[in-house]
């Protein structure tokens, strides 16, 4: 009986061990080593793009929709993303992807990509279905592939900075989200302007003696650019320290998806 016990009990350890091993084998690969999802794309100007005809460089993947405030902030002034691409030139193809609702404007798009200075070519995804392979639920939102096919990044391309900035602009007076604030009640007094430096006497001095300064606001930090960070890491050959960050902005829109049918339903 003991025997017969000890073999079962062996018996169901090896089995177990098989098992492990087929579920080890099935495991995907790692996020920040996963084949990236191959695609065909039309661009705006009707030239078609196919992602694995593109390795041997380094790819940027940027979802892209003018109708969202973020993306805008982040083609203007210090968060000037096509500033930060044509650092990269010789070295990364990038692509704004357009996809859903934002796909089917081409007027809109031809507009935003002349007023904000995009020398890099748009998809255009109208079904979702590149977005949907990717996992994108946001714009801007950005993937690094590398010169093998590789995802190496998905995230966003600077992180969000310490002051509140949303993807939804707060309500102001007359867009229709709230009630307008009331009007200030009788009359109203300036505020007493400081005076001027300029206008103190000539030795003078500006303060009392061992009276502190004012102290100077500092100026906000930049954001980091992750995306950046992980470009200059696959350039080098090294590892990306931070392969996914969390991408922020406004949601895409996309059709949903049609229901699957039963089988041998008509």
């Amino acid at each position: 009986m003991t025997v017969r016990r000890s073999w079962l009990v062996a018996s169901l350890a090896s089995l177990a061990l098989v098992g492990l091993g087929r579920l080890q084998a099935q495991d995907p690969p790692p996020p920040h080593r996963a084949p990236a999802p191959d695609f065909t794309l039309e661009a705006l100007d009707g030239q078609r793009v196919t992602l694995s005809e593109l390795k041997g460089s380094l790819v940027v993947l940027e979802w892209f929709d003018p109708a969202c405030p973020q993306v805008i902030a982040h083609h203007q002034g210090p968060l000037n993303v096509a500033h930060l691409a044509g650092r990269y030139t010789s070295r990364v193809r990038w692509f704004a992807v357009a996809s859903g609702q934002a796909a089917t404007d081409k007027e809109r798009l031809i507009q935003a990509v002349r007023e904000l200075g995009i020398s890099y070519p748009v998809l255009l995804d109208p079904s979702g279905q590149v977005a949907r392979a990717f996992g994108a639920s946001v714009t801007p939102e950005t993937f690094l592939i590398d010169d093998q096919g590789q995802l190496r990044y998905q995230g966003a391309v600077y992180e969000q900075p310490t002051s509140d900035v949303r993807p939804i602009p707060r309500s102001i007076p007359g867009d229709g989200a709230g009630p307008d604030p009331a009007p200030p009640q009788g009359p109203v007094t300036p505020d007493p302007t400081p005076p001027d430096p300029d206008d103190v006497p000539e030795g003078a001095p500006l303060r009392e003696p061992g009276q502190t300064p004012p102290a100077r606001p500092e100026a906000e930090p930049a954001p980091r650019c992750p995306l950046e960070q992980a470009i200059l890491a696959v350039l080098a050959g090294q590892p990306v320290e931070r392969p996914r960050t969390q991408a922020w902005g406004c949601p895409l829109k996309l059709a949903p998806q049609p229901e699957p049918r039963p089988p041998g339903s008509k």
